[in-house]
């Protein structure tokens, strides 16, 4: 398995312990379930107090499969004990019932007798989660939290945003990027470890009677930017509740007015969020790609009736913004 003989390169010192550890990982994530957070985090907290931050050190370790390890003196100083405490308790508390294949993963270690005995009496102990070897610990001093590959993806972002918020009290972020290139599925995430006001782009869809070939013409012309600007541009420095109301496109007419609070973190996703009216308000920036096969691929999943329309209509003008600014 490459990721083992991976590992084994870069940690010549592993034992069949952590090898075993490493499979149990990469199937089975921290392999427990963490009943209390905020134990959990004073755990996390008095571990950041025993490691010093390494600048060149990746924060993100590859272990195969959908996990990964986050080494704390990578991020130390960067990203909040709380935050990776949360992305920590987010990956650990999920199902994970992969016995068949941790057992696959485990038949390439059966190379002596020896290994074999200890992998049966493991197998008796019902798997359970194992720790390092000494030998592992005195070498190469592990400090890391298993966290899901999905969080570890956007530690850049949970950085920079934890920054600013540190030195402003509130950050503005953009994600803007091609239809199906996973902008929504970033806010879904990043709104599971922050408490945060997200905001879609999708809800400002430009009704019929606008849809105008001169506004059809405009660079990203193809929502409602105004409407956009006046319910959450305008309101992103404010201390007070505002109001919005989303487009509804199965009726075509706008839904209830929304009372929101405001909160630290704001969030806008989705394409034109960047649309030049809205000025340089934002302080965290993020475009996102797809190619061109796997974009068609995942709108036809989404939703095959409307594929057509997203090749000859939505598409073309979406190509025109990006291209153009």
């Amino acid at each position: 398995m490459k990721i083992l003989t991976h590992h084994l390169s870069k940690y010549p010192e592993m034992q069949l312990s952590d090898s075993v550890k490493l499979l149990f990982q990469r199937v089975f994530g921290a392999g427990h379930m963490i009943k209390n957070e905020s134990e959990s985090l004073l755990r996390l907290e008095k571990e950041f107090d025993e490691v010093d931050f390494t600048p060149n050190l990746p924060p993100v370790e590859d272990i195969g499969g959908e996990f990964v390890r986050v080494h704390l003196s990578a991020v130390k100083g960067r990203l909040s004990a709380k935050t990776l405490n949360r992305i920590f308790v987010l990956s650990a508390n999920g199902e994970k019932n992969a016995v068949e294949e941790f057992e696959k993963l485990l038949e390439p270690l059966k190379t002596s007798r020896e290994n074999i005995e200890f992998l049966e009496k493991y197998k008796a102990m019902s798997y359970p989660a194992m720790s390092h070897s000494e030998i592992y610990r005195e070498k190469y001093a592990p400090h890391y939290r298993i966290v899901k590959k999905k969080y570890a993806e956007l530690i850049d972002l949970f950085i920079e945003t934890e920054e600013i918020l540190n030195k402003k009290g509130s950050v503005f972020i953009a994600v803007d990027g091609p239809a199906a290139s996973g902008k929504t599925t970033l806010a879904e995430t990043f709104a599971e470890v922050y408490d945060c006001n997200v905001f879609h782009a999708d809800d400002y869809f430009l009704p019929p009677e606008r849809k105008t070939p001169e506004r059809l013409a405009e660079i990203g012309g193809n929502i409602d930017y105004e409407r956009l600007k006046a319910e959450i541009i305008d309101n992103l420095h404010t201390d007070k509740p505002f109001v919005i109301r989303k487009f509804d496109c199965s009726t075509m007419t706008l839904g209830e007015k929304i009372e929101v609070e405001r909160k630290p973190i704001t969030l806008v996703e989705g394409v034109y969020s960047l649309h030049p009216t809205f000025g340089d308000v934002y302080d965290v920036k993020r475009i996102l790609k797809i190619s061109k096969d796997e974009q068609l691929r995942r709108l036809e999943k989404r939703n095959p009736r409307l594929l057509e329309r997203f090749k000859n209509e939505w598409l073309p003008m979406e190509e025109r913004y990006f291209e153009t600014l």
